[in-house]
């Protein structure tokens, strides 16, 4: 129920963890990536991850790269999102 990620305070060696659990399976998917969006819906970077192995389900990203997308994007409102084999069109998951 996340609506915005602030990262004023955080640190730029600091990182974003993100345990995206799928109601139907209660289970983390498979295929997963991690993709922030500008205002027109272009993507401007995507992380992919392995596939979850018992409690290693974490998708972690560096904070010092998002903030350097603000930085690169500051005219634009930015969008994060996740998707998965079970879920290929994607999942809002905050606005940055």
């Amino acid at each position: 129920s996340l609506k915005s990620l602030q990262l004023e305070k955080a640190g730029a060696d600091d990182k974003l963890t993100v345990y995206y659990i799928h109601c139907h399976g209660k289970a983390a998917g498979t295929g997963r990536s991690i993709t922030v969006k500008d205002s027109k819906g272009q993507t401007l970077k995507q992380w992919k991850f392995a596939n979850a192995v018992g409690e290693k389900a974490g998708m972690v990203i560096s904070v010092k790269e998002l903030k350097q997308l603000e930085k690169k994007s500051a005219d634009n409102q930015l969008t994060m999102y996740y998707a998965s084999e079970e879920l290929p069109g994607g999942q809002l998951l905050a606005a940055l």
